[in-house]
């Protein structure tokens, strides 16, 4: 079973669960350094990693980090295979799911259930936000941005004058309304 496979399985089992719920691919973490999988907004951020029956778990480490900073929820989603090394290496806190081969397709089983992230970064997560995003954050919070502003120094600024969980919060509410699919960089 490979990512793709998986993938597929994964996306249709989310959007059953919640049809309101926007899915992002290959969402670009810490400015393109990392990469989830799937990402998953709704009342929540949630990220998925996946490791493939022919993937290594060698980079999981890096990417539990890199997850660890941005999602209110983290879930792997991996093969029986590599079940043992994956229960290694990720926190408790993070769910972990198990994908298999059926005649009638593929079924992921909850093996464990993810549990609220308190290692996320209020920094890493509103660097999620695309630079009118940014901008509007500001704006709404009565602070003014000329247009020639940096992206770095509107960060700078909303770190300075935004409390955490409004910055994650309206992070959610950008990314539900961008709707999913492809996440690039602007």
């Amino acid at each position: 079973m490979n990512d793709p496979q998986i993938r597929s399985a994964l996306i249709a089992d989310l959007r059953a669960a919640d049809p309101d719920i926007a899915v992002f691919e290959e969402m670009p973490l810490c400015r393109g350094d990392g990469r989830a999988d799937i990402a998953v907004v709704n009342g929540a951020i949630c990220g998925y990693e996946i490791k493939g029956s022919g993937d290594s778990p060698r980079r999981l480490p890096k990417q539990v980090a890199d997850y660890d900073l941005i999602f209110d929820y983290c879930t792997i989603v991996t093969t029986i295979n590599h079940l043992k090394r994956v229960r290694e290496i990720v926190p408790p806190h993070w769910g972990i799911a198990v994908a298999s081969e059926v005649y009638t397709g593929i079924i992921i089983k909850h093996k464990r259930q993810a549990k609220r992230n308190r290692k996320r970064n209020p920094s890493a997560i509103m660097r999620l936000l695309w630079k009118r995003e940014a901008t509007k954050m500001l704006k709404n919070c009565g602070i003014p941005t000329p247009s020639g502003t940096l992206i770095a120094d509107i960060w700078d600024a909303i770190i300075a004058n935004v409390p955490p969980k409004v910055i994650a919060n309206e992070v959610r509410l950008a990314l539900k309304a961008r709707g999913g699919s492809a996440c690039p960089v602007p």
